[in-house]
């Protein structure tokens, strides 16, 4: 009818929404043409959304935002790892944390493609909902005169070591380097090359993600250093132990600033369910954290203890010194940490000897008062 017509044209909005059935990228390219650029656009669409990023680009105004989706968990876990490079142009491989590492990947890529229009992205959040699995990330779109620096900083690779559980972050001009992210005595039994622009180790242990490049041309490893994995290895097995994924988005997963404004409204609206959530990624928004995390059971095998609680063994890091906090992507058994391997496997044997001697003393308190009410009776 007429009046339907009318009402779906949006003219009584003032014609500030249309409905309109086609394909997406068509329909945001057409926007682009028309110089009808978007506040938003949610690309929610199901599989990889790889061929939604470009066309979304040109649709968004500056300082506007993107809000991205993928479907597809086996691609970005890297059990498909060529479908992941002809859709986001970067190499997947099985690591403990292939969840975050989705969300790397999607935002790596939207990284990408925004340096080749002179734009750079700034994540907003990113979600990962293992009901899908889902991954959505969104992004703030602004210009910018050097996006080669911007994308040389934020979209590198990641080492881990399947010997010791060493992850690194290496830059481009670092993947001549044989077995980066790792110094395990696998890898020095193996051997390092000399840096390109210098005599020293190419692997050198830095603390933290740098936002520039090592000094001397070497990995910057996340954490540094590494609990012994073997003896003796040869070079084939040290090369093969070290499983690098990329190029990926390495920095912050979330504005912290954002989600500060976002809590703050969610507490106005009463949405009190969204509070545990909100909380665990403003902790995870600290961009001094590193990417990935570390499974606690996967600690405790390293350790040969029974798994801790998360937040003793977090309270065991914090007081060595280190940054550490949960996330979202696994609320159970994941811990974010800037520490080295051999910090987290030496706080995880100390937590669980905290777990252990607190249950011994509950334990015995609560005979304790058993006794004591026998007596008295």
């Amino acid at each position: 009818s007429a009046a339907k017509k009318k009402k779906v044209d949006g003219n009584e909005c003032g014609g500030r929404w249309r409905v309109t059935y086609g394909d997406a990228a068509r329909v945001l390219l057409e926007a682009y043409l028309a110089k009808d650029y978007f506040d938003v656009v949610d690309c929610d669409g199901f599989g990889l959304g790889g061929r939604f990023i470009g066309p979304a680009l040109r649709a968004v105004k500056h300082g506007g935002l993107i809000y991205l989706t993928n479907t597809d968990g086996r691609t970005s876990s890297g059990k498909n790892p060529a479908l992941c490079l002809a859709n986001y142009g970067s190499w997947a491989n099985q690591v403990d944390c292939p969840n975050e590492q989705g969300l790397r990947l999607l935002l790596g890529a939207v990284a990408q493609e925004a340096a080749v229009q002179r734009l750079e992205v700034e994540p907003v959040f990113s979600l990962y909902s293992p009901h899908g699995p889902v991954f959505r990330c969104m992004v703030r779109v602004s210009p910018t005169k050097r996006p080669d620096l911007f994308l040389a900083r934020e979209r590198r690779f990641t080492a881990h070591c399947r010997a010791c559980g060493q992850t690194g972050v290496v830059a481009w001009e670092d993947l001549g380097c044989p077995a980066p992210g790792c110094s395990c005595a696998a890898t020095r039994a193996a051997g390092r090359a000399p840096s390109r622009r210098g005599d020293r180790p190419a692997n050198r242990v830095d603390q933290s993600r740098s936002s520039e490049p090592a000094a001397d041309g070497g990995a910057a490893v996340v954490g540094g250093g590494a609990v012994e994995a073997a003896e003796a290895a040869d070079e084939g097995a040290a090369e093969a132990a070290v499983a690098m994924s990329g190029p990926l988005w390495v920095g912050p997963l979330h504005d912290g600033a954002a989600l500060v404004r976002m809590a703050g409204l969610a507490e106005e609206l009463g949405w009190d369910d969204l509070k545990p959530l909100l909380e665990t990624l403003k902790g995870e928004a600290d961009p001094r954290l590193p990417p990935l995390f570390h499974d606690i059971h996967d600690l405790s095998k390293r350790a040969g203890t029974d798994p801790p609680p998360r937040s003793l063994l977090e309270a065991r890091l914090r007081a060595g010194g280190y940054l550490a906090t949960r996330t979202h992507v696994d609320m159970t058994r994941g811990v974010k940490t800037d520490a080295p391997m051999e910090a987290c496997v030496e706080a995880t044997a100390g937590a669980d000897a905290d777990a252990k001697t607190a249950r011994a003393a509950k334990h015995f308190a609560m005979e304790g008062q058993d006794l004591n009410g026998a007596v008295s009776s």
